[in-house]
Order: structure tokens, then sequence, then C-alpha cells
């Protein structure tokens, strides 16, 4: 972002004097330490079946821990909840995705005056119900074996 330079003038109420004084706006410096943030979650549940969300925040440059600090989690903008991280830097969230889909979930850390703010993310395959995750995953497999025996036949 560019720097913008402005002029603010302040008079009294009949204008016999005046003071100015010019200010520049530019971008924000990065605030705090860079940090990263992991996300793990099993990549198929059931529609409504509670699984668990967990990672691990630290620092950016150093891989150091970083304990007792605010994770949110949510799946295509909807919160799942939230919880802290512990004294080893890591989080589990048990969390429950009532609707049928494949959704993108997001950790994210918001950042303290300390640390700066990061984010991560990952795919989840929610199945309507726990017959057509088994249809998914072995979906494949059966039509294989169908056409292994159709050509025997």
């Amino acid at each position: 972002m560019p720097d913008w330079d402005y002029l603010l003038t302040a008079r009294n109420y009949d204008q016999t004097s005046s003071i100015s004084k010019t200010i520049t706006l530019g971008a924000a410096p990065p605030v705090g330490i860079p940090t990263a943030l992991s996300i793990r979650a099993p990549g198929m549940v059931a529609a409504g079946e509670k699984f668990t969300v967990y990672g691990a925040l630290t620092e950016t440059n150093t891989g150091l821990i970083i304990p007792d600090q605010p994770i949110n989690v949510s799946y295509n903008g909807k919160s799942l909840g939230s919880g802290y991280t512990n004294y080893a830097g890591t989080y589990w969230i048990d969390v429950s995705i009532p609707e049928a889909g494949t959704w993108t979930l997001k950790a994210e850390f918001p950042g303290t005056p300390g640390y700066a703010a990061s984010r991560s993310v990952a795919d989840a395959i929610v199945a309507a119900t726990p017959l057509e995750t088994a249809i998914k995953i072995a979906g494949p497999a059966i039509t294989g074996l169908a056409l292994i025996i159709y050509s025997l036949s």
C-alpha cells in the first residue's frame, strides 16, 4: 500500500489564527511474532457425527510452541467451536457438522499484541449417513468387482 500525505488545518471560530500539520499514513507494519497454525481432521465423517479437529500453534521462525492461546474452528464460514492451546501448544476441539457435503474446515488464531494472527485449512467430506460413507469408500472397489464378474460370465 502506498503512503498518503494529508494536510490537517485547525482554525479558531473567527478564522484569525490557524495551525497546520502534515501527516503520512501508510501500511501498518506486521504485528507480533509470526505464527504457524496446523489443522488435522478426519477426511470423511457422517453428518452429525462428532469428530475431533486438532493441531498446533508455533512460532514460524523458531518452531517454539505457543501455549494458552485461543483457536477458533469453522467450516465454510460457520462456527464449529473454539478452545485453547495447551502447555504443549496443541489444541483439540470436538465438533459436528450437520450437513452432508464437502466442506473446508478452518482453524484460526486471532493473534495478540505479541503474536501475529494465523490460520490453516483442511477439507472434510461429510456424508448424509454412515451407509453413504461406506458407499463412498467402497464404491470404486465394488464397481471394479462388478466389471470383473460381468466379464467372466
